[in-house]
């Protein structure tokens, strides 16, 4: 068995999940390292998580809970220690310089001061079947896009320290 971890700002955690009445539970800590996994049996009231079922009859009687069960009933929401913003552009043969302007106007207008150059980047690599991610440190964000098998879209994070995803890659 092991201790439930519960913090009261997204701050404190890289990765929760907040309930209604404020409480996080830690999902992945400020290091990085997984506490709770989403179909792992645990008790908010006794503060335990358990591995697995047959630990759970064994050793506590009252209702467990896992986070699966929290997200399918609508309880709470997923939290994590840094702003996001997406674009779903969909799926586009081509961007114009309009397009790209307007893309990035959004993305001020959420408080992301994305570039010409990070779009531009991101959408040849998509196009190119890649997934990608571009790190902007000058101006504080990440912009990540998943492969070209999905359609077009713009994932932008404010950056955080401690984490590795948050780099300019291509895969």
């Amino acid at each position: 068995m092991k201790e439930l971890k519960i913090v009261k700002s997204r701050f404190d955690c890289q990765w929760g999940y907040q309930l209604e009445e404020g409480k996080i539970l830690v999902i992945c800590d400020k290091d990085g390292k997984c506490q709770l996994m989403w179909d792992t049996p645990f008790s908010i009231e006794s503060g335990i998580i358990f591995k697995n079922e047959d630990e759970v009859d064994a050793f506590h009687k009252g209702r467990t809970l896992t986070l699966n069960i929290l997200y399918a009933n609508k309880i709470g929401k997923e939290v994590h220690n840094y702003d996001e913003f997406r674009i779903r552009v969909g799926e586009v043969k081509s961007l114009t310089n309009k397009g790209v302007k307007k893309i990035c106007k959004v993305f001020k207008e959420h408080g992301f001061n994305v570039t010409e150059h990070a779009v531009l980047t991101n959408f040849a690599n998509w196009q190119s079947g890649y997934k990608c991610g571009y790190r902007d440190d000058a101006n504080g964000y990440h912009l990540f896009t998943p492969c070209g098998l999905n359609p077009f879209s713009l994932t932008a994070t404010t950056l955080v320290d401690g984490v590795d995803w948050q780099k300019t890659y291509l895969c």
